[in-house]
């Protein structure tokens, strides 16, 4: 995979999930799976893909700190590992703040979320030098209204480089902005995963939650395979 870096963000304190009554940690990142923070098997699933440098954000200390925590769970698996503490603007922005930190291709990825490994895959075949790659998702897995049509909801991970984080100013930060840019340039990129997409409300949570555990099993094997 010619995409070595992700750009990992542990925010996100989970306000609709705890409405719903679910007890959040300091954020969606830190609930347990299996025992293991959710972003362990972020990390986990990216290792599986090839990815072999990190910068993982927060937008406090204390979510730096457990960042720390997790990563060292996974000894010697990343080649570099770069921890990054945001002011707290907004996810849109990230890779602009922390572009002194980026490759020039890089993944964009919630730390909450578990992505198949040949899902970035097929994402980095897409990537072109001129162009931004981001994932679809089927609508009916989601249970808030993030639709961006009536079949599809764009979640990351998405596949960004250096001239979007530089351009990302002029777009006001703007997600809309963003989208029709890329989208009237002909520069945008959709690549469909059958995985549910991170989750926001204790119902989506739920629906995840079976099918990550079956992934985690074979992310587990592989890395075993991987580390002897």
């Amino acid at each position: 995979m010619r995409t070595k870096q992700a750009l990992v963000g542990t925010g996100g304190c989970g306000m609709r999930l705890g409405r719903g009554g679910f007890d959040v940690p300091i954020s969606k990142s830190f609930i347990l799976l299996d025992e293991l923070p959710l972003l362990y098997w972020c990390l986990l699933s990216l290792l599986n893909a090839g990815i072999e440098k990190i910068v993982v954000t927060a937008d406090d200390e204390a979510k730096i700190n457990k960042s720390k925590d997790v990563v060292k769970l996974l000894p010697n698996c990343f080649a570099e590992v770069k921890f990054y503490l945001h002011p707290g603007y907004g996810t849109t922005g990230l890779p602009w703040h922390a572009r002194a930190e980026l490759d020039d291709m890089f993944f964009f990825e919630c730390g909450h979320a578990i992505t198949l490994p040949d899902h970035y895959h097929r994402m980095d075949r897409q990537k072109t030098r001129d162009n931004i790659v981001l994932s679809g998702f089927n609508s009916k897995q989601v249970f808030t209204d993030r639709r961006v049509s009536q079949n599809l909801v764009l979640s990351p991970p998405y596949l960004f480089d250096q001239d979007y984080a530089e351009r990302l100013p002029s777009l006001k930060y703007d997600r809309y902005e963003v989208m029709n840019f890329y989208s009237k340039s002909n520069k945008l990129k959709i690549v469909k995963s059958e995985f549910p997409p991170e989750f926001d409300v204790i119902e989506e949570w739920e629906y995840n939650k079976p099918i990550y555990r079956k992934l985690i099993k074979n992310l587990r094997l592989q890395y075993h395979k991987t580390s002897v």
